[in-house]
């Protein structure tokens, strides 16, 4: 009788400590993906900058050069997630698209949209939006050929999605 009772308390107490190491790892998990929201955000504002500084008629020299920078830390760096380089990458993408360095660009969102293509889980609307950006980079190359396919595929997923929500890329 002891023994059922000891065996049932030892049973209870580590099913109890795995419940808490498990609430534990999802409220770091989640603590993580606030961060990561955070930064990006962050990084997008003060990257969109460069835009606004252009339009103002500033010289974009040091910009293109951070984010030559940056592209390049990038390929050094051996174990950035996935789901964070494609979001850096088009990041950097779109400041490149605002300070006229439209082949810099191309590369940038070619990147992330191979990256995207190779992970199992996706936003549809991530991938129209990289989808999109690599298009118009295209375009201001004057690569046609290169960017009307890309403005189909574009068409094609947003008509075979009925849940695809277009205010999420615009």
């Amino acid at each position: 009788m002891c023994g059922i009772f000891l065996a049932l308390a030892v049973g209870l107490t580590l099913t109890t400590l795995s419940l808490l190491r498990e609430r534990e790892a999802r409220y770091a998990e989640a603590i993580q993906s606030e961060k990561n929201l955070q930064i990006t955000s962050f990084l997008t504002e003060i990257l969109g900058a460069a835009g606004v500084s252009k339009s103002l008629g500033r010289d974009a020299t040091m910009m293109r050069e951070i984010l030559q920078e940056a592209s390049e830390k990038i390929e050094d760096t051996e174990d950035i997630a996935p789901e964070v380089e494609w979001t850096l990458r088009n990041i950097i993408g779109e400041t490149f698209l605002d300070v006229d360095e439209y082949s810099a660009a191309s590369s940038q969102f070619s990147e992330a949209i191979e990256l995207l293509r190779s992970m199992d889980e996706k936003s549809e609307e991530d991938f129209v939006k990289v989808l999109l950006n690599l298009a118009s980079s295209e375009e201001n190359r004057g690569n046609l050929k290169k960017a009307e396919p890309l403005v189909e595929e574009v068409l094609r997923r947003m008509q075979s999605n009925p849940d695809f929500d277009p205010n999420q890329i615009l």
